[in-house]
């Protein structure tokens, strides 16, 4: 059976000053990694409050690797 991965991006705080900082999300994330790692068997990659250009290389990497996304 081919590897599961998931990419779980976590974001609290916002460029834009209208939008209130969310501070469960990386709480959120880790449960959610959690979750997959022991229901699903996941290989999981969780990301917190990292800039989008961040985001797009570690989503590329995942491509690479062969995770559906």
């Amino acid at each position: 059976m081919p590897t599961r991965r998931a990419l779980i991006v976590s974001t609290s705080q916002y460029a834009d000053p209208g939008l209130a900082p969310l501070p469960g999300t990386l709480g959120d994330a880790r449960a959610l990694d959690e979750a997959l790692r022991t229901v699903g068997e996941f290989e999981v990659t969780v990301l917190a409050d990292i800039p989008m250009a961040g985001i797009a290389r570690a989503r590329c990497r995942c491509s690479r690797s062969g995770a559906a996304s």
